[in-house]
């Protein structure tokens, strides 16, 4: 087994039901999902990821810095 998460959000366990009509919202960094950047790509087309979409369909996504108790409460609300 390999080893388990320390982050903020350690211990909380996520159910991702939007393809049964639940409101994801998935917090990015303010540089963008890297996801975006993994080919392969639709046409050809440089940040058309289908990579991206494939596991983001039917989310949205809300870029957020989380270093300060502002934008934690930004999250929160």
């Amino acid at each position: 087994m390999g080893q388990l998460p320390t982050g903020r959000l350690s211990g909380v366990r996520v159910v991702d039901l939007a393809d049964l009509g639940a409101d994801v919202v998935r917090i990015g960094p303010p540089s963008g999902d890297p996801l975006r950047r993994r080919g392969p790509f639709f046409r050809d087309q440089p940040g058309q990821s289908l990579t991206f979409a494939f596991y983001n369909t039917g989310k949205r996504s809300l870029p957020l810095s989380l270093t300060t108790s502002a934008r934690q409460e930004t999250l929160r609300s």
